[in-house]
């Protein structure tokens, strides 16, 4: 298939043998607070950051730290993962190859699920909604129905 090179770069990688932990190494004991410096109060900056190119308002960010997606972190840090993926996207999509991807992902969720390891997100990258840009519709039929978001 057109997909026999491409997927065969999909490998399942582990952490090889004799790198350091990603535990957060042990931390000294904690010292005393420094003492607050004397002075005047801070002062706002008085130029704020312009607005982005073509925003024609007031910037507003779209943060959001109620964590609206209820990501949940496990307690300890090598147990959770993220997964990164780009330029998965073909126009009128979705092809072989994107759901080959797609199913070796599953695999790998899978494993990492029965060893007790946490998904955190899917993070994607790259140009992925070609030439009308993202729809409802194309959401659904190229990223939810084939990544089973």
């Amino acid at each position: 298939t057109c997909c026999s090179d491409y997927t065969n770069t999909c490998v399942l990688h582990q952490k090889p043998p004799g790198l350091p932990s990603a535990e957060p190494a042990p931390q000294p004991p904690a010292t005393p607070p420094a003492q607050p410096l004397q002075g005047p109060p801070a002062q706002p900056p008085a130029n704020p950051a312009p607005n982005p190119p073509g925003a024609g308002g007031a910037y507003v960010h779209h943060y959001d730290h109620a964590n609206p997606l209820r990501i949940a972190v496990a307690p300890q840090r090598s147990n959770n993962y993220f997964l990164v993926i780009g330029d998965w996207g073909k126009a009128f999509g979705p092809g072989p190859c994107q759901m080959a991807v797609a199913e070796k992902m599953k695999q790998y969720i899978t494993m990492q699920k029965a060893a007790g390891k946490n998904l955190l997100f899917i993070a994607s990258v790259g140009d992925n909604f070609y030439w009308s840009g993202v729809t409802p519709a194309s959401w659904a039929k190229q990223w939810a129905n084939v990544y089973g978001a």
